[in-house]
């Protein structure tokens, strides 16, 4: 009915579930505001402290492999 389902808990007591429907319509500006927030960001790049390559932070470097002044991987060239 209308999308909405029949829930009973008991015998006595029956209540009807419907979808949630919006009050009011929402506006161009606030739909575009709440999407926007799911767009495309680059990825933050900083400093190797070892090689000065281009970094992800709190990553290991992907061309020397140290990681806060400690080699964690082993780059095979």
């Amino acid at each position: 009915m209308f999308g909405g389902r029949w829930i009973s808990s008991s015998s006595t007591n029956n209540y009807f579930t419907a979808m949630g429907v919006p009050k009011r319509k929402m506006s161009k500006m606030r739909l575009r505001t709440r999407k926007a927030a799911n767009r495309w960001h680059a990825p933050v790049l900083g400093r190797c402290p070892q090689c000065s390559s281009a970094a992800r932070p709190h990553h290991a470097c992907p061309s020397c492999g140290y990681y806060r002044g400690r080699q964690v991987l082993t780059i095979g060239a």
